[in-house]
C-alpha cells in the first residue's frame, strides 16, 4: 500500500521531533549536547545523519566515540623494567645509553621511570629503567576535533579568511574616515569657536517736510521734539 502524503508528513515530523528531543534528553552524552548547543544548520545535518546511522541511539554513534577520544593519546604496547645490560642486548649500547641519559636528565622521569631492584636495593648494578619493550607498539597522536565535524575545517578556513579580509577592509575604511575628519577639523574652526560680528543698530532716519517747504532728515528722538511738522512722515533709508 502506497503511503499518502499526509502520512509521510506525519512520519517525518515525528522522526524530527524524536531527534530534537534526543538532543535534550538526560541520557544523551554530554559531548553531543555541547556540540548541538551552538550548531548551525549544516552541523545539525551532520548530527542528524549520525543519529540515523546509529539507529536513533547516541550510545551507538561513532561520532560520540570520536568526541570522547578528542585530545587524547592512545598507546599500545608493553612497558617493562629492564636492567642496562638487557637494554644493550635489545637495542645496542648507543641507543640504550641515550634512553638512560634522557631518563636521568629529567627529574620527573627519573622519579617515575628509574628505580633499584626490590631485591637488591642501593646496588648500582641493580638499577632498572621503565621502557617500552613491545616492538608492535604505536603512538596515536592527539586528534584535533575543534570543529567536531568532518570536512568542516576546510570550509570554515576559507570562510574565516574571507571574513577576516572583509573585517580588515571595514577597519581600513573607518580609519580613512577618521583621518579625513581630523584633517577637516584642523583646517576649519569649530562652529562654536567662530567669532560673531557685533550687531550694529541701524538708526532709521526720517525725511521731514518743514513748514517753509524744506526737507530735512531727523531721527525719532528729534521728531518728538520737532514742532513744525506739516505732513505725514515717510521713512527713507539712507
Amino acid at each position: 500500500m502506497k503511503e499518502s502524503k499526509e502520512a509521510r508528513r506525519k512520519r517525518l515530523h515525528a522522526r524530527n521531533m524524536r531527534f530534537y528531543r534526543s538532543l535534550e534528553s538526560p541520557h544523551t552524552p554530554k559531548e553531543i549536547k555541547k556540540m548541538a548547543r551552538n550548531a548551525d544548520s549544516s552541523e545539525r545535518s551532520v548530527l542528524f545523519e549520525s543519529w540515523l546511522q546509529s539507529s536513533e541511539s547516541w550510545a551507538k554513534s561513532t561520532l560520540v566515540v570520536r568526541l570522547r577520544n578528542r585530545n587524547s593519546s592512545t598507546r599500545r604496547g608493553l612497558r617493562s623494567w629492564l636492567f642496562r645490560a638487557d637494554m644493550i642486548q635489545k637495542w645496542g649500547q648507543t641507543v640504550a645509553d641515550m634512553m638512560i641519559e634522557a631518563k636521568l636528565a629529567d627529574p620527573d622521569r627519573r622519579e617515575a621511570e628509574v628505580r633499584f631492584h626490590p631485591d637488591l636495593p642501593r646496588d648500582k648494578e641493580s638499577k632498572q629503567f621503565l621502557v617500552l619493550t613491545d616492538d608492535t607498539a604505536e603512538d596515536v597522536e592527539a586528534e584535533e576535533l575543534e570543529r567536531l565535524f568532518e570536512g568542516k575545517e576546510d570550509s570554515s578556513s576559507t570562510s574565516s579568511t574571507s571574513h577576516e579580509h572583509h573585517d580588515k577592509k571595514k577597519k581600513k575604511k573607518r580609519r580613512r574616515i577618521r583621518s579625513r575628519r581630523k584633517r577637516r577639523s584642523r583646517t576649519r574652526p569649530h562652529p562654536r569657536s567662530r567669532k560673531r560680528r557685533p550687531k550694529v543698530k541701524q538708526r532709521r532716519r526720517l525725511l521731514l517736510l518743514t513748514r517753509w517747504g524744506g526737507m530735512k532728515f531727523v531721527s525719532f528722538s528729534e521728531l518728538i521734539n520737532y514742532k513744525h511738522a506739516l505732513n505725514p512722515i515717510y521713512p527713507i533709508h539712507p
